[in-house]
């Protein structure tokens, strides 16, 4: 009979003292919330790419086994929380329990198993902000050309960056209260009037390809994963539900809210896609007719909407850097001042990056894609089927070790998926920079030294 490393009688659930904790309709309510994003704007191109009738059977498979992941990763974290005797434990500090408990191969990489989630979480995050960023420099350029000369995307890109930078400096997450209710509020609005709009004139259901090119596939599959896979939000829920077990019971928090993203998110992809097929863009706000107020209106409201979750996605960065490797260095005596210094310096720098990438690579779409693609099968797929197999190493895999085979393969669709999409994305990127020359950093910022003002009417071509 197999030997356990873990004491069955203990709960770590149990042993967490969330009195505050989030109710169930809480939990579903903050998962379906936190799920729904740019990503959902995204996924018409992504459905163009797929085809219509694969990309709904293909997102439906990807969804299904998002889901699995996610319990898989709850679960394997969950026997990792039974062998350690602990409450609860951090995605980092969970890989490090696997490493520790696992192969005895992997005892050696201990040290520096937390740095590489770590490393994975902070480009996860940092493409997550240079999206939002791209998404508001697109919608609010296609707003102001209707009452201004036209100027260049970056430099509509550059202007959101004193907003951004000063959001980025709010101290506490409790600060973001009333701009998370507008934002919300914003956001259902946004979705009402994108059913409106693709539901008007919908041309025959034949007119978009069934099935799309291979080769786009990985783009594809980027960005539903980028859409559905929100890591670190059903983490933070998870951790702060009263009741932990309710989270990933067969109809608990996770499924009814996944459930329920998915329904959303499959009907906003293929309709978007039906309705504007080889004319659709990065994002769908950017379909809508440029000179509507409605839409005008939409884009405006929504970039705020944007450039609060921005602030958002920011304080994760902040908190992996400053806790994980700032804080244990800082000595006992310093002083306030200083420390307060050294915190605002790092989140000025991590502002200054996401603004440098996303203007040195202004493309919404392969952005997104490699964002998904490449953090989220690390994230979401091969490290959760990881942590399993070293929490029941090495004879607690069941008969014919089917459970060791299974985790096998799901290592090796998120290598895979982690490759092409990285290949797709980066292939994608060469081809838009060397198309359109507008896109380049060197040429704006030369185009603005010669005219300061940007007085000249100058039509650009948009990406």
């Amino acid at each position: 009979m197999a030997s356990k490393k873990w004491d069955d009688d203990y709960d770590p659930h149990k042993e967490r003292k969330n009195e505050n904790g989030l109710t169930h309709s809480e939990g579903i309510t903050n998962v379906i919330k936190g799920c729904l994003g740019t990503g959902l704007l995204a996924l018409p191109e992504a459905f163009h790419y797929a085809g219509t009738i694969n990309g709904i059977v293909m997102f439906i498979i990807i969804s299904i086994f998002g889901t699995y992941c996610f319990h898989l990763m709850l679960y394997s974290t969950y026997l990792l929380c039974k062998i350690k005797k602990v409450g609860f434990l951090s995605y980092a500090n969970a890989m490090e329990a696997a490493f520790e408990v696992g192969p005895n191969f992997f005892k050696k990489m201990v040290p520096c198993s937390a740095v590489m989630v770590h490393i994975v979480m902070m480009l996860y995050q940092t493409g997550t902000m240079c999206v939002y960023i791209l998404f508001m420099g697109y919608n609010i350029k296609m707003v102001c050309d209707q009452y201004f000369p036209e100027k260049h995307l970056l430099l509509y890109i550059l202007y959101t960056f004193p907003a951004s930078l000063l959001l980025t400096f709010i101290p506490n997450m409790k600060w973001f209260t009333p701009l998370a209710i507008f934002a919300n509020i914003v956001s259902f609005v946004t979705f009402a009037v994108i059913f409106w709009y693709v539901t008007r004139d919908l041309p025959p259901f034949s007119s978009e390809p069934y099935v799309g090119h291979l080769k786009d596939f990985p783009l594809f599959f980027g960005t539903s994963l980028f859409a559905l896979l929100s890591v670190p939000i059903i983490l933070s829920v998870e951790n702060n539900m009263a009741d932990p077990a309710y989270f990933v019971a067969p109809v608990g928090a996770l499924n009814i809210g996944f459930g329920t993203v998915t329904v959303l998110y499959a009907i906003v992809g293929i309709l978007g896609c039906w309705r504007y097929g080889e004319k659709i863009h990065s994002s769908i706000t950017l379909n809508f007719p440029a000179n509507d107020v409605l839409s005008q209106t939409i884009r405006s409201l929504y970039s705020v909407a944007i450039w609060i979750t921005y602030g958002f996605n920011g304080v994760v960065p902040r908190d992996v850097v400053w806790i994980n490797y700032i804080a244990p260095r800082l000595k006992e005596d310093i002083s306030a001042v200083k420390k307060w210094t050294i915190d605002y310096t790092l989140r000025f720098i991590i502002v200054i990056i996401t603004y440098i990438i996303s203007m040195g690579v202004p493309l919404l779409g392969p952005v997104l894609s490699m964002t998904g693609g490449v953090c989220l099968s690390l994230l979401g797929i091969l490290f959760p089927a990881f942590m399993e197999i070293c929490a029941l190493w090495p004879d607690n895999f069941g008969k014919r070790k089917w459970i060791l085979w299974k985790d096998f393969l799901i290592c090796l669709i998120g290598l895979v998926g982690l490759a092409v999409s990285m290949y797709a994305s980066i292939r994608d990127i060469i081809e838009e920079l060397s198309q359109n020359p507008s896109l380049h950093i060197g040429d704006i910022i030369l185009e603005t030294l010669e005219d300061p003002f940007l007085l000249k009417e100058k039509k650009l071509e948009e990406a």
